[in-house]
């Protein structure tokens, strides 16, 4: 079970070393009421409110994060269900929401979290591999190793220079031969 919360730990701190100084992925911007207004004054206006809520956004997910490191798994909860409730169509809250799920054993709901995830990450490779990774551990969790093996191949495939997906492979290697299944 360490072994399991340390691997989820690591593919947490990569993922968030990987989205450090991202592009502004985060801003986002909504229809606002006032379109009888001066369009430059609209834009302006558009333009704060969408750094502010991104900003807010950011805030949330870093919380999250440092709760979930801190194994503060339903103040975690509470914190990435407010960024999701803020913007919805971004693919972190959900893949820390699938990571805390993981940790707390509920595998279903973690798959499900997961692959919203997945469904809403950019086409970055490394991204992708980082949902794939945390999927193959939430199978291998449940000792659903050939779907976990298909999760780690993806990873693989989608950034080969993954050791973490290597390592995950290894350790099913094992224990397929160990089980002798």
């Amino acid at each position: 079970m360490l072994k399991h919360i340390l691997i989820c730990g690591y593919t947490a701190l990569r993922l968030m070393l990987f989205c450090v100084g991202c592009s502004g992925d985060m801003v986002t911007t909504r229809a606002q009421r006032g379109a009888e207004l001066h369009p430059a004054v609209v834009s302006g206006f558009t333009d704060s409110v969408a750094v502010a809520e991104s900003e807010e956004f950011a805030a949330l997910l870093t919380d999250g994060q440092m709760l979930f490191r801190q194994e503060k798994y339903g103040e975690a909860v509470a914190i990435l269900r407010q960024a999701v409730a803020l913007d919805p169509r971004h693919w972190q809250p959900y893949y820390f929401l699938g990571l805390v799920k993981t940790q707390t054993e509920e595998y279903g709901v973690a798959d499900a979290f997961l692959t919203t995830s997945l469904d809403l990450a950019p086409p970055d490779n490394r991204v992708r591999c980082q949902v794939y990774l945390a999927l193959g551990e939430n199978c291998e969790a449940q000792a659903l190793y050939g779907q976990a093996v298909r999760h780690y191949r993806t990873a693989l495939d989608l950034h080969p220079g993954s050791d973490v997906a290597r390592q995950g492979l290894a350790r099913l290697s094992d224990h397929h031969e160990l089980s002798g299944r």
